[in-house]
């Protein structure tokens, strides 16, 4: 995970994330399981249901406001429950 900068991530579940906001947070729906996220998470859990492949620095633009080490522990957060992965420049 070391690389998670140089790196292109996309949304991988057969279907779109539902979201729901639950005051302090966003309730996210995917694959049978249900995972809570800060409501600072909704933009990029947004842009990721689009389906196209971006780079933590880009997350980062999306976000409104969060800094690059909680883009990185989301988007890490993110590879290990298997809703997203990274993917290669062609």
């Amino acid at each position: 995970a070391g690389d998670l900068l140089d790196r292109r991530f996309v949304l991988t579940t057969p279907r779109d994330l539902r979201l729901r906001d639950d005051g302090e947070s966003v309730v996210v729906s995917a694959n049978r399981k249900t995972y809570k996220f800060k409501s600072a998470a909704r933009p990029l859990l947004i842009f990721l249901n689009s389906r196209q492949p971006a780079t933590v620095d880009q997350l980062v633009n999306l976000s409104g406001g969060l800094d690059a080490k909680t883009v990185k522990a989301f988007v890490g957060e993110l590879l290990s429950q298997g809703l997203i992965t990274a993917v290669r420049d062609e």
